[in-house]
């Protein structure tokens, strides 16, 4: 921090010297005595004012020249002339010489014989009134401020406090002073309340800036960094920004460490943000040291310097200049500055799981700071964030890396561990089991032996290599019987018969573990899996079956282990043992009600999603089986209150209401589905709201429909056949359909339910009903408003205030539109915090195709190879093929490309617009690789086989034609020419014209 000099304000300088030299005033206040060898003429006293005027004049220039002794030397010169007349802008300057000059004593006797000798105007009635109250403002503050100089604090603190009730426009720079003095005192409470009352002003003033800083300062001293952080935000952006940044910069780190360490990372990102690049600080800095040499010559020459509103020394300039470049020095010298900035700021976002961001920073540390203190960290994160990615293959290439780089690193042994996991998640099972084998081999602690050996167990377990993961698991037993993985390698053993359908093996290795771990963890799950053996071989007809034994095993289950976490499926398991038997003569039971309680009693204990769905589904078929929706609704409603969140919840919607519409309520169902829509309507967290949406408007949307806007045709008229008698008149017409704007009104009503607008309190809401509207218009066929209400979304509703379905729908029209940057924030919305949800596929293919389109093809690559990783299986891995296929083809690499796109041309599930697609690219590539002839083979196999789209079939043409006359064949070229301009079909297409000129240019 530069400390502001504290100096004359020079408003009051400049009326000073306005009042002297501007007004004459001195000579109207004293006439001073004739002298007695000049005869009192008339010109007399005139020649004496204009003397003393220039004295002060004298004074005045040589004060700003920093020559105090020689401006004293005049003003007692004015001083003898007018016999000590005091002259409230002589007394001004005399008291602001002693001053500078550090003579406090002196100051301090000739400001107080100013205040004395003028008191303040209460009521000026005059520019002068006006002048001279600012002047003695300036008077009475460095009044304060000498009597502190020269240790007289109690007096001086109460001249300020009075200059602060007399003149309260100046509360803020008189407060600043005092609350300085209680800085350097050590009284930083005293200077804390004075801070806060002055920084309430509004306004960003030179003083106002200081203010803040050391208010923020006090605060990060005392751990009150979220105030801290609020000042700082406050001084973001204001025109002292450069002259504090410096100080900033340290303060900005010290309070995002203090967020940092209290786990407020949120806060700590805000001040980290705040904080410039050393490249910055370095451009700031020398700009501020040439300007400061540039004040040195101003000064030489003459001139008057201010800085942050006062005015300046030769002095005070020579020490701005050699602090500068000592922080100059000190910002060069730190060789890792950046790098401790990129760190913090990744470990923010990696500890709020922004881990896109956080791979951004932390790669930044990796790959320029060879030398940096926490690369190490910085890569570890890294891995993490790749693995919380979902990206396996990425994490598993960093974990080589790793152990490479720091092979007796920290996270050494949990990154050994990690990348044989890695390698079996992305695929990689023969190098995950490779990896484990070689660190269970090479590991010289036992407990790591064991642990690795677990896992690699484990491995060949998910691999469904089971008699490998046996063995691995035998290994391990056999070097430690007593190991503490026992429990667990016992019991996956006997899984592995279990899942190998080896009812034999799997029914001993069952009953040796109960039998070995009769506290065991899995003990409620092993006895389960054995009543499931016996019961699947009864309903099988296979030998050892025994229904009844099994469900004595399950209901003892659910006796003695009424919370174990298994209790789910051992229910659920009764609800089908007793669903398969029939009561006889003997036995009365109610079997079917009893296979219900079982489901429900599995409803309530499952913890996993497959256990839940089976146990739910069955419930609801015997209770629909039997009529009974009024529990069907009763069951699915509490389902739905405690998963509102999942995926399902819209199946318990859709079976609510279907109930209810078996229930001869209708309006209830409609009422139902937008009683749960309203409460989440700007909750844009909650991506079921616009599936419910969609089921609402189905709902109301009348089964016959008409255009909107348009009368329904009328019927022809029936005319009469002979003999017959016309058909009877009608007593009543049939109630007219309802209107699309009837509709909108009545769907508008219940999505806002009783608050109406008032509703909509967010952007989200109003995108939300906006959404639905546009819904209703498409249903009802009105594209023209459906495309209208879709494209006012964006104005209503930022990024952030939209769900992932709107999102992926709002980014996909937009780069439709051409709109690329505007869909690159939606794609980049959904992607930053929604990539889990069900549209967060969406995300990488748009961003793949903007930088497809950007001709940035790398980056491109990257997102698309993302979206593949990621989202196998989803509805857009075949838009991703094809951009990653496109994007190979543009980078060079021919042979991947062609392999993606002859695999695309033969996916029978992919067939369609993408088989065209793909076999007009297969010719492109052998295009670049100038093999003509299998160029026009794959463009003719398109022209002859895939005539459904035209934009494909265009190009395949005009590509077709220009290879053949690149393989100098004229003839097949106008042929194929001749062909395309026979369609009438093709007439649209650009490839039109551009095939037209061709032929011309060759001849027809």
């Amino acid at each position: 921090m530069i400390p502001t000099p504290v100096l004359i304000r020079p408003a009051a300088l400049l009326a000073a010297a306005v009042w002297i030299v501007g007004t004459g005033s001195l000579g109207a206040q004293a006439k001073p005595p004739a002298t007695p060898a000049t005869p009192a003429t008339e010109l007399g006293p005139l020649n004496m004012e204009e003397e003393v005027q220039g004295l002060f004049q004298d004074a005045y220039s040589n004060f700003n020249l920093t020559k105090y002794d020689v401006a004293l030397q005049k003003l007692a010169q004015i001083n003898t002339k007018t016999s000590n007349k005091p002259f409230p802008q002589v007394l001004f300057l005399e008291g602001a010489c002693h001053y500078m000059l550090q003579q406090y004593d002196k100051a301090v006797a000739v400001l107080q014989k100013y205040i004395d000798t003028y008191p303040k105007v209460d009521k000026p009635a005059s520019s002068d009134d006006v002048a001279k109250n600012e002047m003695l403002v300036d008077v009475t503050v460095n009044l304060g401020r000498a009597l502190l100089k020269k240790g007289d604090n109690t007096k001086g603190i109460n001249v300020l406090n009075k200059a602060v009730a007399d003149f309260p426009q100046r509360k803020v720079d008189i407060g600043l002073t005092i609350a300085q003095h209680h800085k350097e005192k050590g009284k930083l409470d005293d200077a804390q309340r004075i801070l806060e009352n002055i920084t309430t002003e509004a306004g960003l003033t030179p003083e106002m800036v200081q203010s803040c800083l050391m208010l923020a300062e006090i605060y990060t001293g005392k751990g009150e960094t979220d105030k801290a952080g609020v000042l700082m935000e406050k001084l973001k952006g204001s025109s002292a920004d450069d002259e504090t940044i410096i100080q900033r910069n340290l303060l900005g780190l010290r309070i995002g460490d203090e967020m940092r360490q209290k786990k407020l990372y949120r806060e700590a990102l805000t001040a980290y943000q705040n904080v410039r690049k050393q490249s910055e600080l370095v451009r700031i800095q020398k700009f501020r040291i040439g300007r400061i040499e540039g004040w040195l010559k101003d000064l030489a020459a003459g001139g008057r310097v201010f800085f942050l509103g006062r005015p300046v020394t030769k002095s005070d300039v020579e020490s701005m200049l050699e602090a500068n470049k000592k922080i100059l020095a000190e910002v060069e010298a730190d060789k890792n500055f950046d790098a401790d900035l990129y760190f913090r700021l990744g470990q923010c976002f990696f500890e709020m799981q922004r881990f896109y961001e956080a791979l951004a920073a932390l790669n930044e540390v990796y790959e320029k700071y060879p030398d940096y203190a926490n690369r190490e960290l910085a890569l570890y994160c890294m891995i993490l964030s790749h693995q919380n990615l979902q990206r396996e293959g990425r994490a598993y290439m960093l974990c080589d890396k790793y152990l490479k780089d720091y092979p007796e690193g920290q996270f050494a042994t949990q990154v050994s561990d990690l990348l044989g996991i890695l390698a079996y998640k992305s695929g990689r099972i023969t190098d995950a089991i490779r990896v484990l084998q070689r660190a269970r081999d090479s590991a010289k602690k036992p407990e790591d032996k064991q642990r690795i050996g677990f896992l690699l167990g484990v491995v060949l377990f998910e691999a469904q290599r089971f008699d490998d993961s046996r063995d691995a698991f035998a290994t391990l037993l056999s070097e430690d019987p007593q190991s503490t993985y026992k429990d667990d390698a016992e019991y996956r053993v006997a899984l592995s018969y279990f899942f190998q359908n080896d009812s034999t093996k799997a029914r001993r290795a069952l009953r040796d573990y109960i039998a070995g771990n009769p506290k065991g963890q899995y003990l409620v799950d092993a006895n389960y899996r054995l009543a499931f053996i016996l019961y699947q071989a009864a309903a099988t007809g296979q030998s050892g079956g025994d229904v009844p034994l099994a469900r004595e095993m399950l209901e003892k289950l659910a006796e003695d282990y009424p919370s174990d976490v298994n209790l789910g499926q051992v229910w659920s398991l009764l609800g089908d043992i007793y669903s398969r038997l029939q009561p006889t003569e003997q036995d009365k039971t109610n079997y079917t009600e009893k296979a219900l309680k079982a489901y429900l009693a599995a409803v309530d204990k499952a913890k996993t999603p497959d256990v839940l769905n089976y146990a739910i589904d069955a419930a609801t078929n015997i209770l629909t089986g039997e009529g009974r929706w009024q529990e069907i609704a009763t069951l699915w409603e509490g389902y739905y209150a405690t998963h509102k969140n999942s995926p399902s919840a819209l199946r318990a919607i859709s079976e609510i209401a279907g109930a209810s519409r078996r229930m001869g309520r209708p309006e209830e169902a409609q009422k139902l589905i937008a009683e749960h829509i309203a409460p989440n309507l700007g909750d844009a967290k909650n991506d079921q709201v616009e599936v419910l949406i969609q089921q609402l408007v189905a709902l109301i949307v009348p089964k016959k429909r008409g255009r909107s806007g348009v009368a329904a045709p009328k019927p022809a008229e029936t005319q009469p056949v002979p003999d017959q008698a016309p058909p009877p008149e009608k007593t009543a017409d049939a109630p007219a359909p309802a209107t699309l704007e009837e509709l909108d009104a009545a769907l508008k009503k219940l999505l806002t339910g009783p608050a109406g607008d008032a509703s909509i309190t967010n952007g989200t809401a109003q995108a939300r009903v906006l959404y639905a509207r546009a819904l209703l218009a498409r249903y009802m066929r009105d594209v023209v408003k459906y495309e209208n209400l879709m494209s006012v979304i964006p104005d209503a509703a930022k990024p952030e205030e939209l769900s992932p379905l709107l999102l992926a729908s709002l980014g996909d029209m937009l780069f439709a539109k051409g709109q690329h940057d505007e869909a690159a924030k939606f794609y980049g919305r959904l992607r930053e915090a929604f990539s889990a949800s069900e549209f967060g596929d969406k995300a990488p293919v748009g961003l793949g195709r903007i930088e497809l389109a950007k001709k940035n093809y790398e980056g491109a690559l990257e997102l698309f190879n993302e979206a593949i990783e990621k989202f196998q299986g989803s509805s857009s891995i075949l838009d991703a093929t094809l951009g990653k296929a496109e994007a190979l083809l543009e980078l060079g690499d021919f042979d991947e490309s062609e392999k993606l796109y002859q695999a695309i041309s033969v996916t029978r599930e992919w067939k369609g617009e993408a088989t065209s697609d793909a076999l007009f690219h297969l010719g492109l590539i052998h295009e670049r690789r100038k093999n003509w002839s299998r160029a026009c083979t794959e463009y003719r196999r398109l022209i002859l086989m895939h005539q459904r789209y035209k934009d494909w079939l265009a190009k395949a043409y005009l590509h077709n034609a220009q290879c053949y006359l690149n393989d100098d064949k004229k003839d097949d070229a106008r042929l194929v020419l001749r062909q395309m301009l026979e369609r009438a079909d093709l007439r649209e297409q650009p490839e039109f014209k551009d095939a037209q000129e061709l032929l011309t240019k060759i001849g027809t």
